[in-house]
């Protein structure tokens, strides 16, 4: 059983481990590429810096938490409109060729 404190100490049973969580962070996350499975890395390959001791950054670990989403919320919304309007420009040439059919069956 272990424990992380929000300074990002590891503690087994109570007992500090000697191991500390190594928090690394980038300023614009446009420098940064997904490699799946919620890893990112640099673009050009060097190593990010710790928040560790840096009184610039601040942080909080919180053990048994879910972070909030990084989608980006315009994004979402712009692509979720454009497949809408794909769907209703889809559904009108369905109905097109419905009164085509139609019209051909009742008038022929």
């Amino acid at each position: 059983d272990f424990t992380i404190t929000p300074e990002g100490e590891v503690l087994e049973n109570g007992q500090y481990t000697g191991q500390t969580i190594d928090i690394r962070f980038e300023d614009d996350v446009r420098n940064l590429v997904n490699e799946g499975n919620g890893l990112f890395r640099t673009a050009d390959g060097t190593e990010l810096p710790s928040a560790i001791g840096n009184g610039n950054v601040q942080y909080v670990l919180r053990q048994g938490y879910i972070e909030r989403s990084n989608v980006d919320v315009a994004r979402a919304y712009t692509d979720m409109l454009t497949a809408y309007r794909s769907f209703e420009a889809n559904q009108k040439v369905l109905q097109a060729y419905d009164r085509s059919m139609d019209k051909a069956v009742n008038e022929i």
